[in-house]
């Protein structure tokens, strides 16, 4: 019996106990931590500009810069953009002019012409060249000038000298920048005709000479013998002009100075023959000697420089 009264307290007891910890919304048997919970943190840098200068002034950092409200003038200055400085470029070295347009098609058809030519006249141009330094095949080819096939071997032969001798003039001029203003190629039209006109003026003059005064022989072999060393020098130039075209340009000069050596040195000795030519008149005339190579000779060159010079300068 006393066993059954010790239970019955003891139920009794742990009935009112728990009866107490359900009143008061505690849970005997819960576990509580003991770490501090966690704080949570805010993340200032989503806050808005004025929001992070307020907050910093509230939290009263030192090291905190607040920036100054900048008036609308210096904001549109600031927002003005500033021009590039752009850096000076020299030109390098061994940079190639720009060609004009035909000097592609008219050195080709210069070349097939040539070519041409070289095939149907070989004969003709291998007695030019030996007359150039031989008076005696000079003699021969005049004496056979009235041959048929010299007038036509030595026609278009002569009007190849015109187009390779504008032609170089053109590619100086245009190497050293002293073409006119205007298209290239009105301006090689201009120098070609021009070089065409002057030999024919001076063809006209000498046999306008030799009629008038008694040296009718010697004017038309004269004549005979600038047709003869032009035919040369035209065909010279056909290389030279090639090389002045497309070789790179530091060795454009050279070919330019070796050309002007190449008519120079043609031009002395056609005038060497000329001299030989009338050296039975030189003795008693003189004065018309000096007076025929003031007006035909070197009058049309000054004309062709003042000209030229006329035509770079407007």
């Amino acid at each position: 019996m006393k066993l059954q009264k010790y239970i019955f307290l003891i139920l009794l007891i742990g009935g009112q106990t728990l009866s107490g910890f359900s009143q008061s919304g505690q849970n005997p048997f819960e576990i509580t931590p003991r770490l501090p919970e966690p704080v949570e943190v805010v993340d200032t840098t989503v806050l808005e500009p004025q929001d992070s200068r307020e907050s910093s002034e509230s939290a009263g950092n030192p090291f905190d810069i607040v920036k100054k409200p900048v008036s609308p003038q210096k904001e549109e200055k600031r927002a003005l953009p500033v021009p590039e400085k752009k850096e000076k470029t020299q030109p390098s070295v061994g940079t190639e002019k720009q060609r004009p347009g035909f000097l592609f098609p008219t050195i080709l058809v210069i070349l097939i012409l040539t070519t041409i030519l070289l095939t149907l006249f070989r004969s003709y141009i291998s007695r030019v060249y030996k007359a150039v330094f031989s008076d005696n095949m000079l003699h021969q080819l005049y004496n056979d000038r009235l041959n048929v096939g010299l007038p036509t071997a030595f026609t278009p032969l002569y009007l190849l000298f015109f187009l390779n001798a504008g032609l170089f003039i053109f590619l100086t001029l245009n190497y050293f920048e002293l073409l006119p203003a205007g298209p290239p190629i009105r301006s090689m039209l201009i120098i070609t005709g021009g070089l065409l006109g002057l030999f024919l003026l001076k063809h006209l003059v000498l046999i306008y000479v030799g009629n008038v005064f008694p040296v009718k022989q010697e004017i038309s072999n004269y004549n005979f013998t600038i047709v003869v060393f032009s035919i040369f020098i035209g065909l010279g130039l056909v290389l030279l002009n090639l090389g002045i075209a497309y070789v790179p340009e530091e060795m454009t000069k050279w070919l330019i100075y070796a050309g002007f050596i190449f008519i120079g040195l043609t031009y002395l000795l056609r005038y060497l023959r000329g001299v030989f030519i009338a050296d039975k008149y030189l003795q008693f005339h003189k004065f018309h000697f000096l007076l025929y190579i003031c007006t035909v000779e070197i009058a049309p060159v000054l004309f062709l420089y003042r000209f030229f010079t006329s035509q770079m300068q407007g």
